[in-house]
């Protein structure tokens, strides 16, 4: 009992005190000298943490065993780390072990979605040799490039890059190595489906080509109100999909792949068409959209009353504008109602006489009793001021008429020696 609690405590210690360093492949690491650890009196070891088990001496003291190692100012460097390197190293002083630390070799892949049925484009290193891929469904590796290795190549190299059309089948790992197999890049490819949109009034045929063989091919059609068809399966049209398209649907042979088409194209044509693998992978995804004539006449309708609102608007504005513009002159009421700068300008007057005006009697002939006429209104028109009224001179009340009389001048009056005067405590200036 006490030699097992003893063994879980050293394998605790261990496992607490064991460092651990993630690294990428292709890249280099190094042991650097310790106090525990004295390459001048001890040896150094590794243990893989994949394929064999067993544990393996890397350094003599201070003489590598391996070129994968080199030993420099009393530290080992590791270059080039590969996928091997992940394991346990260890020294050993008299056959007893001591853990130093654990290395781990990271899967460093850059990811690459890639379109299922589009080309593949990786550049490749100056350094890079070959050219390794492992597919993901079954992590078996093969050697891609050169095809000399490989008895089928499904790319090519072309101004440093390399080109190759993905499937399903493609998805997995590329790295590209060196000679010694080092890693130099490495890209994981993600396939996905394909998807497309198509308008239903401008096609009349619809053709999808799908780069696999047909007898891998399956098809469903959902329609427009959900309801679901399988119309293709194994490469050969179903008897659901031949009575819905009425044997309008069918699927042929191509180079490099295959095809589906659907001529004469119809209403009840409109859905979502999903192509699948013999695998049941989805390959692509193919919209055809239907637009109903009625549609553009609602969007019509619904534009008018905005069109009419703006038109409105516009006109309204410029009616604003026109009058705003011609108030001044076209309403010349307002205009002239406006205060006006009052200048005194100094008239020499002769001096105002006190005068009374005798007004002179006529001879009317024998005394008839006559109604009397009336008096003339005044040009100045009636004064309420209790002063004397100013009379219009050579006007003859009895004769009704001074138009006969000797015209208003004032230099008239003035060359007579003959001015009327009216004051008026109302009148200011």
């Amino acid at each position: 009992m006490f030699r097992l609690f003893h063994f879980i405590c050293t394998v605790a210690c261990v496992a607490a005190s064991m460092q651990i360093y993630e690294m990428c492949p292709g890249t280099s690491f190094y042991i650097p000298h310790s106090p525990e650890y004295d390459p001048k009196t001890s040896d150094l070891y590794f243990t893989p943490q994949s394929g064999p088990s067993a544990r393996v001496m890397v350094l003599n003291k201070t003489q590598p065993t391996d070129s994968h190692y080199m030993f420099k100012d009393e530290t080992l460097f590791i270059f080039e780390l590969r996928e091997s390197d992940t394991g346990i190293f260890s020294w050993s002083n008299h056959n007893k072990f001591h853990t130093i630390l654990k290395l781990v070799i990271k899967d460093c892949a850059e990811p690459k979605v890639v379109v299922f049925g589009n080309q593949l484009k990786l550049n490749v290193p100056p350094e890079a040799v070959m050219l390794q891929f492992v597919r993901a469904s079954d992590q078996r590796k093969a050697t891609i490039w050169p095809s000399s290795l490989f008895n089928v190549s499904k790319g090519y190299i072309q101004e440093s890059y390399w080109y190759q059309q993905i499937t399903y089948a493609d998805r997995g790992f590329y790295t590209f190595c060196k000679t010694n197999l080092a890693e130099l890049s490495k890209i994981q490819v993600i396939v996905t489906a394909n998807v497309q949109y198509l308008n239903l009034d401008e096609e009349d045929h619809l053709e999808i080509y799908v780069p696999i063989a047909k007898a891998s091919v399956s098809v469903d059609f959902t329609a427009l109100e959900g309801k679901k068809y399988t119309v293709i399966s194994n490469g050969y049209a179903t008897e659901e999909g031949t009575d819905h398209f009425h044997g309008r649907i069918k699927m042929t042979s191509r180079s490099g792949g295959s095809a589906i088409t659907v001529t004469d194209l119809q209403r009840s044509d409109a859905g979502r068409y999903q192509i699948f693998d013999g695998q049941g992978n989805l390959l692509a995804v193919w919209l055809l959209r239907q637009y109903s004539a009625t549609s553009y006449y609602v969007y019509l309708f619904a534009l008018i009353p905005v069109v009419l609102v703006i038109l409105l608007s516009v006109c309204v504005k410029k009616c604003c504008c026109k009058n705003t513009k011609s108030s001044p002159t076209s309403n010349p009421a307002a205009a002239s109602s406006e205060p006006m700068p009052y200048n005194a300008v100094e008239i020499d007057e002769p001096a105002p006489t006190n005068r009374t005006v005798t007004p002179h009697p006529v001879d009317t002939g024998p005394a008839e009793a006559t109604p009397s006429a009336p008096s003339a209104p005044s040009a100045l028109g009636s004064s309420s001021d209790h002063q004397p009224q100013y009379q219009l001179k050579g006007f003859d009340s009895s004769a009704g008429d001074f138009l006969t009389t000797s015209p208003l001048s004032m230099d008239n009056a003035a060359a007579n020696g003959d001015t009327s005067v009216y004051s008026s405590n109302k009148l200011t200036w």
